[in-house]
């Protein structure tokens, strides 16, 4: 059986001395036996909140042989840019011209929807029935006017074309003058004399082995 021991006081350790055990046991036991009554034996108020906290774990960082500098990033990312740009121009090119031409069978549509106006009832001259004419004068405007909606639509076509063309060529411009002028890498390479040291050094190390 496990013994259980109270630890006293120096002053209480003489069992002669009884009314200081009592006083022991009075002040601390029985004098707040309600206070402790009342902190062991009664319900808990527990008030708990939980919240859901979504934590996004940062990606993993690229080993340091796969880094770039700083500035060759940069340059890297201009030519990126530019090539974007040249292909974003030739497909705003294409839409346009896609765009325009349905334009042009609009404009045609409409032409001829307007000179059917002056078409004339009157009778046929072999058979005498009644058939529709066109009236006198009114056959050249027909030409004119769809010939000149062509004309329109292909001039603002080939302006469109010329336009996106020279702003191609800037944007190619732009990505050769890049490529003329790289950034210096860090750490700069080696030099023509120190590259062909250390090749010699390397085969005077393989003669020797």
């Amino acid at each position: 059986k496990s013994s259980k021991r109270v630890s006293l006081p120096k002053h209480c350790e003489n069992p002669f001395k009884p009314c200081v055990l009592y006083e022991y046991f009075y002040h601390t036991l029985i004098r707040h036996y309600q206070l402790y009554q009342f902190v062991l034996c009664r319900e808990r108020d527990i008030d708990q909140t939980s919240a859901h906290l979504e934590i996004c774990v940062p990606p993993q960082p690229l080993p340091l042989t796969a880094g770039v500098n700083a500035e060759v990033w940069h340059y890297q990312q201009q030519l990126a840019a530019l090539s974007a740009a040249e292909v974003q121009k030739r497909t705003n090119m294409l839409l346009l011209r896609e765009t325009l031409h349905l334009e042009r069978e609009h404009m045609l549509q409409r032409a001829y929807h307007d000179l059917k106006s002056p078409l004339q009832p009157g009778p046929s001259p072999s058979t005498g029935r009644g058939r529709l004419f066109w009236a006198s004068g009114s056959q050249p405007l027909i030409g004119t006017k769809v010939i000149g909606t062509q004309i329109q639509a292909l001039r603002e076509i080939l302006q469109t074309e010329i336009q996106t063309t020279f702003e191609i060529l800037d944007l190619r411009l732009q990505k050769r003058a890049l490529i003329l002028n790289p950034p210096v890498p860090y750490p700069p390479p080696p030099l023509l004399e120190e590259r062909a040291k250390k090749s010699t050094k390397a085969q005077l190390q393989k003669k020797r082995k």
